[in-house]
């Protein structure tokens, strides 16, 4: 069982699941991945989806992702008393910031770059975790 053949079954079948562990877990996790895909941590955080990050976090740590949750750490730590505002628009105020110190650079983009590089094995992790706690 593949997580993305799950969503590949189009989104309003995964969002049925949602609310249906490991589903939730899944669900929140393939965001952040699509998230980061398409823009970067900088795309997750400033987009509402950035909402679940903790979450997300969690999630990582249930499937037995130690790398990525270490990394979204990292990302927490760079926000004002390492904590990631819930809302968007604490996160992007401070987004926004953080980019203009460093004259409208990513601050982020490394911490991307090091998701992409533990990737493949998180998303191995998603699969060997799904597959042991799904009953579908």
């Amino acid at each position: 069982m593949s997580w993305r053949g799950i969503l590949a079954e189009g989104i309003e079948e995964f969002e049925k699941r949602r609310g249906a562990s490991p589903f939730e877990e899944i669900l929140v996790l393939a965001w952040f991945i699509g998230e980061v895909e398409n823009g970067g941590l900088i795309q997750y955080l400033d987009n509402a989806t950035g909402d679940d990050f903790y979450r997300a976090r969690d999630a990582a740590a249930r499937i037995g992702s130690t790398d990525v949750v270490a990394l979204m750490d990292k990302v927490a730590a760079m926000f004002p008393g390492g904590v990631v505002p819930s809302d968007q628009g604490g996160r992007m105020s401070v987004t926004e910031a953080l980019c203009e110190k460093l004259g409208g650079d990513d601050p982020f983009n490394e911490l991307t770059r090091s998701f992409w590089g533990v990737q493949p094995a998180f998303e191995a992790s998603m699969d060997r975790w799904l597959e042991a706690n799904a009953a579908c």
